[in-house]
């Protein structure tokens, strides 16, 4: 039962009482974080024991229990990268979420981190160790809204942080330290692009000045960014600029398809047909490009197909010797019925020629923007496939001793980043059309005259059993242009923070945080499915009641068919408004509670009290679904606070003993009382045993939670259209006698049903079913145990350069997941239960069948707690190595540095299955064995140059459930490998240049099973061979100081 706690405001006077009598470290809130790089490190940086990432107690990344992986400015400033989450997605911890080739990310086209896999949600965001707030209502944070150029460090945190951070920090999390308390100025410019100097051109702008005031007590920080990157689309490269079929050898005496085979690196079509017939057999060509031309496609029905097609005077010059599998060796085919048509490149009526149909040469019966062979489309060229984007950016911070003992902190940033994403001319499927329609019958109103402006298409309707029957249309609005949609973030944040010592040993924070993000899409050239239909059945017959302005009749019938008229009527944008605010108060006081025989106790206690308000607001046309190729989506409003009080608490236990250098404890308690959830509680508790000061073994257990998001709380009801299979269908019925009655019984929970309409013979006539979907204010908060343990070394007796090195397994378990409760789900719980249990009972009221044919007409979906465990096992491995040249030769000058990231993953495991080795495509769809991060260095002097290597071996292509490829000759995903190159020269002490190279060797992405199907971009997994997707890129940059 949930419950909000009823003494909030007595259980913080306590913790504030009991903390004032708190000894404390004296250190600066903003202070918990620490830069370990082999390249910038020092000995007495190391040793000294300072505040990281992970807990609010002192230590050093090596020493401390949580593991802490850093990318240092001069990291993020070598890799040239506009984006943050590029450079990001390279430490093998990373599991590419949307980035710059994210064309379709349904509607949440920005940046994103996700650690493990998990998702962007279940890893936390902070910027100087305080929440981002987030940028949508699913909780997600957009990192394009993070100044790149004013990142002093990213620390990275492995495994559960709720103990120390609050909800999301499931898998681990991300925190973005800036500069500030600068003095001077500086201005860097970036320019870069492909090295041919054709593509993805982009550039960048910063400004850094800041200075000292009233003898020092204050200072002064401002930060501008100005960025811009060029997009491209996918008909620049052959891997992308055909929407790409799987091509199989197919058995014409088992029709069975024996083997798959996708296109290597190109997408022609003649390629793949030489490798196909290379290996003694015939190529198919499946599910190549679009069903939806834009020259339209009908569909009859088998029961009212059209008839005497090659006889006809009307239609047999089409229809009368067809080439109809497009292969020259092969004698051309009579069709004299047909319930599939569509038209040629002239407007003629023709069969409907579909791509799993296709063989031999791949150049016949083409058409212009059609797949090789076939009557579908090819959409890809105007998709991106890496995405133009510009940003602006204004960060200030302000610094003041009031008095001796206390300082205030002040920050101001606004962010405004603008990504566009284009996709192809909207699909427009299941038109309903009357024989009757304007651009059918002509200015005379009778179908079959010689007004008809088709007499192909008249003759076909005319010679159906019934000739007055609707049809059905797909059709694509090529006419109106691509697809494009703007995304504008606008976000403002603001801080307010005073710290001050209480005495030598203890001291206090507390905050005051605002956060603001206006995040709005503008979507232009939409179809209108109201106006498409008003526009077909023609104006002068349509209710003037509810005749749109400026109707027109409307032809689709065959290529270039619209006029500029029909186009501006079918035309419409729309808009969606998204406005997150966040308010935020917090407090802690810390320090040296006691001395112990081993040191000091030290210990943190605070509050945090966070509200969030969200609100989205579509368009009246989106709400209504009245938009093609978009569902329905509803307004969300609604907020969530929280109230949270915590405490860490650092025991030593035995120090400076033989074998014994340190033996340690740390632990930690959350409780959070949410609007939404009630109470939830997190904690954390580790060990440190250190035998000697080069060795160390560490271990701590995480207790994380994750509150449900706005969206999964306040969702009203948006519509979907997802697969299923109906359980009354004959084939499932007729061996089961009390599944069939449930389903004819007339008056039960299912109700509808007419007796015998369907049994024993029906069946659903649709694949997909209308599907709403709603979010829980009764969902409970996700849950997820985290486990690290390792060791870490530092010996200080090797004979050349220092070593240091940590080993942690990692286990993560995620239970009570918030899931989609999906149409198949609801569908399988009502009939497989016969709404005998409660839970059945429910489902089976969701379910809304036609009272007249028994079809399922919609199903109301939602979300729930999983009952299964996601789990995740696997190592985390870091080495760090420099070294003098003075050391192995003398005399040598310059000094090397060698850094190596590996993440090894064994299991992966989600409802049974182990997803290790793996890809399905698109966005979180790849779960390598293992990764490898690897950086040489070498300094001279001013010169700095680095060699940077990332590898992902070959994947499973998990989509078809194959195992290996010599279980069923499915190739696996091939391996990535991508060398980068980058050099530094501090040309004086106020100039400076550097420079990148990218992808030195060239590559570009393959084309993959999974990227042509498993929702990769331009046929390929785009994110998870990020480094290849527009080939060898360089930047360029210089950096002046005053």
């Amino acid at each position: 039962m949930k419950s909000r706690l009823l003494t909030t405001s007595v259980f913080a006077g306590a913790v504030f009482a009991a903390a004032a009598y708190m000894p404390a470290v004296a250190q600066d809130a903003d202070d918990d974080v620490v830069q370990i790089t082999s390249e910038t490190a020092d000995e007495e940086a190391v040793q000294e024991r300072i505040l990281v990432t992970g807990s609010r107690l002192a230590g050093s990344n090596y020493a401390e229990i949580s593991p802490v992986t850093t990318v240092g400015a001069e990291q993020i400033d070598l890799s040239g990268s506009l984006s943050v989450e590029s450079l990001l997605n390279d430490l093998p911890q990373v599991i590419p979420g949307n980035t710059v080739t994210s064309n379709n990310a349904g509607g949440e086209d920005f940046a994103t981190i996700d650690l493990r896999g998990l998702g962007a949600t279940r890893t936390l965001v902070l910027i100087n160790g305080e929440r981002v707030p987030p940028s949508s209502v699913s909780g997600a944070v957009d990192l394009n809204t993070i100044p790149a150029g004013l990142i002093e460090r990213v620390d990275v945190v492995t495994g559960g942080a709720s103990a120390v951070y609050g909800s999301d920090a499931i898998s681990g999390v991300v925190n973005f330290i800036l500069k500030d308390d600068y003095e001077g100025g500086e201005i860097t410019v970036r320019r870069g692009a492909t090295t041919d100097g054709q593509l993805a051109g982009s550039e960048i702008v910063t400004g850094l000045f800041g200075g000292n005031f009233d003898d020092g007590r204050g200072n002064a920080t401002m930060f501008v960014q100005y960025s811009n990157q060029d997009g491209v689309l996918q008909r620049e490269f052959d891997y992308s600029r055909v929407s790409a079929a799987l091509m199989y050898g197919y058995d014409y005496d088992t029709g069975y398809m024996n083997g798959a085979y996708v296109v290597d690196t190109l997408g022609e079509f003649t390629n793949a047909y030489d490798k196909i017939i290379g290996d003694g057999a015939l190529p198919v060509i499946y599910g190549g490009g679009s069903g939806t031309p834009p020259w339209g496609t009908i569909a009859l029905g088998a029961t009212n197909a059209a008839n005497g097609l090659s006889t006809n005077p009307a239609t047999s010059g089409a229809f009368a010797s067809v080439d109809h599998d497009c292969n020259p060796d092969t004698p051309n085919i009579t069709v004299d019925s047909a319930s599939s048509l569509s038209f040629d490149a002239n407007g003629n009526l023709s069969p409907l020629l579909g791509a799993g149909y296709v063989v031999g040469n791949p150049n016949a019966c083409t058409m212009p923007l059609r797949e090789s062979g076939s009557s579908r489309y090819n959409y890809a060229p105007d998709n991106y496939i890496y995405l133009p984007s510009e940003r602006t950016g204004i960060y200030s911070t302000l610094t003041y001793d009031l008095t001796d003992t206390i300082e205030m902190k002040a920050l101001l940033s606004y962010q405004q980043s603008e990504t566009q994403v284009q996709l192809a001319a909207t699909p427009v499927t299941g038109i309903a059309v009357s024989p009757t329609s304007a651009a059918i019958v002509g200015a005379d109103g009778i179908i079959g005259t010689a007004d008809d402006p088709h007499p192909d298409l008249s003759a076909a309707l005319l010679s159906r059993t019934d000739p007055t029957a609707d049809f059905s249309m797909a059709w694509r609005s090529l006419a109106l242009g691509p697809r494009t949609a703007e995304y504008k973030n606008h976000s403002l944040l603001g801080r307010l923070s005073f710290n001050g010592d209480l005495s030598e040993r203890y001291d206090w924070n507390l905050s005051f945080g605002y956060g603001k993000v206006n995040f709005d899409s503008i979507q232009r050239n939409n179809t209108n499915t109201v106006a498409l239909a008003q526009g077909l059945a023609g104006c002068d017959n349509v209710d003037p009641l509810f005749l749109l302005p400026n109707c027109v009749d409307v032809d689709i019938f065959g290529p270039n068919t619209t006029t500029p008229a029909m186009q501006d009527f079918l035309r419409t944008d729309i808009q969606t408004q998204n406005t997150l605010e966040q308010t935020a108060i917090s407090g802690f006081i810390r320090g040296d509670v006691f001395e112990l025989p081993a040191g000091w106790l030290t210990g943190v206690v605070g509050l945090e009290y966070r509200s969030q308000d969200v609100r989205r607001v579509n368009d009246d046309a989106q709400r209504r679904g009245e938009i093609a190729g978009f569902n329905a989506a509803q307004n969300i409003a609604g907020n969530i606070d929280v109230y949270e009080a915590y405490t860490e608490v650092g025991v030593p236990l035995v120090s400076d003993q033989t074998f014994v250098d340190d033996l340690s404890l740390e632990l930690g308690y959350r409780v959070s009382d949410y609007s939404s959830v009630g109470t939830v509680e997190s904690y954390k508790y580790g060990i440190n045993y250190a035998p000697t000061d080069w060795i160390r073994a560490r271990a701590i257990f995480n207790k994380a939670v994750r509150a449900p998001s706005a969206d999964e709380t306040f969702r009203s009801g948006d519509q979907g259209f997802p697969r299923y299979t109906d359980p009354c269908n004959s084939t499932r019925t007729g061996g089961n006698a009390d599944l069939l009655a449930f389903c004819t019984t007339d008056g039960n929970i299912s109700s509808g049903f007419v007796p015998g309409s369907f049994a024993p013979t029906f069946g659903q006539v649709n694949t997909q079913v209308q599907a709403f979907s709603f979010g829980a204010e009764d969902l409970e908060a996700e849950e997820a145990e985290t486990i690290t343990a390792g060791f870490v070394v530092e010996p200080d007796f090797l004979p050349v350069g220092r070593l240091r090195g940590s080993f942690d397994y990692v286990n993560i378990k995620l239970d009570n997941a918030i899931v989609t409760r999906g149409a198949d789900t609801v569908l399988s719980s009502c009939y497989n239960n016969l709404g005998a249990t409660p839970q059945s009972a429910l489902d089976c009221a969701q379910i809304v069948r036609s009272p007249l044919t028994g079809q399922i007409v919609s199903v109301n979906t939602g979300l729930q707690n999983s009952a299964g465990t996601t789990e995740i096992t696997g190592y985390d491995i870091q080495i760090d190595y420099n070294f003098d040249l003075d050391e192995v030769f003398a005399g040598a000058p310059g000094s090397f540095s060698l850094t190596n990231l590996t993440t090894i993953t064994d299991e992966y495991l989600d409802a049974g299955d182990n997803y290790a080795g793996q890809t399905l495509g698109g966005v979180s769809g790849s779960f390598p064995d293992y990764k490898l991060y690897t950086t040489l260095g070498y300094r001279l002097d001013d010169w700095y140059f680095q060699v940077s290597h990332a590898y992902i071996p070959a994947l499973s292509q998990s989509l078809f459930w194959y195992g290996t490829e010599e279980d069923n000759g499915v190739p696996k995903a091939p391996e990535y490998s991508n060398f980068d190159f980058a050099f530094s020269w501090n040309v004086t002490d106020s100039f400076s240049v550097s420079g990148a190279i990218n992808n030195v060797t060239d590559e570009l992405p393959p084309q993959t099973i999974t990227g042509v199907l498993g929702g990769g971009q331009g046929n390929v997994d785009a994110n998870e061979y990020a480094g290849w997707v527009v080939g060898r890129t360089y930047s360029i940059g210089a950096k002046f100081k005053f």
